[in-house]
């Protein structure tokens, strides 16, 4: 049986702390990882991984970080000594259960001093209502299938960024099983408690969904995430300062996903016309930043301080998907040389874009241009990657 041990402790070599929550239930997470206890858990009895209430303070990133990982470790040693159906059925219920909620989220800061530098970093351009920060948190829930030998396998765990609870799924979404691949290429453990996301959102429709989001993320505990920040009512743009984002109005049940920088967008246009309205009167006066700027903000290895070495294997995932503002965003990067400078630095940039046709987006002044624009950043060693539909 997994044992409920009153205040654990976890060295981590030069010192020791306590993973204690204030006021909340200590779960699975924190049994698992802390308990001190060899071999796999015995899942008979889930009702041994719920117990104890413990107070105290809360856990740094590392110490979220390492118990997540042995937590991650244990489960899937569990799943490779499963000996039965309800073992494996077992840990799909632990997936879920290994997270508290916060019953009163803590607001989180909304202006610079919501930034911290990270090691690893997902910046989603066109975050819409969050759905890529669920898909990152699902990059290190563990799905178990042992269907050769036991005829059984776990759901696949997905955080649905509407309900801001874990829930089964039927399949894993594609950029989650990217990501799963991308993330281990730095350590069979590595996961999002590795990784801050940041998410760039210019439509306001969507301001207090995503602060929400923000805030119930980060006083989960333990956080399945390193940091998370979304730069709201803002938009890669191919310059730094305010612009106008022409507002899709129409699709209510896509998430007005047909907002973009470009007036002569189709959906902006249809959404001016069914509003008997000029583009400009559906606009949004929003903040435009550049990938460089994002990039200085947000990685340790644009920190003034940063050692040598702390210069060097950094990740950045480039998630973007803007209704054409990609193109700008894009010819601004290579003009302007952050990704090319952080590649060459001994880092990792995986760029997933999505690339609107001048169909849909109307005519702009990069028609015919990315080619050239990719391969300027694959020459120094930015790496793209298929990004469609399926990315939501």
């Amino acid at each position: 049986m997994v044992k409920i041990i009153n205040r654990p402790k976890l060295s981590t070599g030069s010192s020791t702390f306590y993973a204690v929550i204030g006021g909340l239930t200590v779960t699975s997470i924190f049994l698992f990882s802390l308990s001190g206890g060899v071999g796999v858990p015995d899942f008979s009895s889930l009702e041994n991984l719920q117990g104890s209430s413990y107070s105290g303070a809360l856990v740094s990133h590392a110490e979220n970080g390492i118990a997540l990982k042995s937590w991650r470790k244990k489960l899937r040693e569990a799943c490779e000594n499963a000996k039965s159906e309800s073992d494996v059925l077992a840990i799909e219920k632990i997936n879920k259960l290994g997270f508290e909620y916060p019953s009163n989220p803590v607001a989180q800061p909304r202006n610079d001093n919501a930034v911290v530098r990270c090691k690893h970093v997902v910046m989603d351009f066109g975050a819409n209502i969050g759905d890529t920060s669920g898909h990152v948190i699902d990059s290190g829930m563990i799905p178990c299938d042992r269907t050769k030998d036991l005829k059984a396998k776990t759901s696949f765990v997905h955080f649905d960024v509407k309900t801001k609870r874990f829930e089964n799924a039927a399949n894993r979404n594609p950029l989650t099983h990217n990501l799963v691949n991308l993330m281990t290429k730095f350590g069979t453990l590595t996961g999002p408690e590795d990784y801050c996301y940041y998410g760039v959102e210019g439509n306001p429709v969507f301001t207090q969904r995503l602060q929400a989001i923000e805030d119930f993320v980060m006083s989960m505990r333990p956080r399945p995430i390193q940091h998370m920040h979304f730069f709201t009512e803002s938009v890669g743009a191919g310059e730094d300062g305010m612009t106008k984002l022409y507002l899709d109005t129409v699709n209510t049940d896509q998430n007005f996903w047909g907002s973009s920088i470009f007036k002569d967008h189709q959906d902006v246009r249809k959404s001016a016309e069914e509003a008997g309205k000029s583009a400009d009167t559906i606009a949004a006066d929003v903040m435009g930043y550049t990938i460089g700027t994002l990039m200085r903000k947000t990685l340790i290895a644009f920190d003034p301080a940063a050692s040598p070495e702390e210069r060097k294997g950094n990740h950045l995932v480039l998630k973007v998907d803007i209704e054409g503002g990609e193109y700008p965003l894009l010819h601004q990067a290579v003009e302007e040389g952050t990704l090319c400078e952080f590649t060459k630095m001994g880092n990792t940039a995986d760029l997933f874009i999505e690339f609107h046709s001048a169909r849909v987006t109307g005519k702009h002044d990069y028609v015919g241009k990315t080619k050239q624009m990719k391969e300027a950043l694959e020459k120094c060693g930015v790496t793209f990657r298929n990004l469609a539909a399926w990315w939501a």
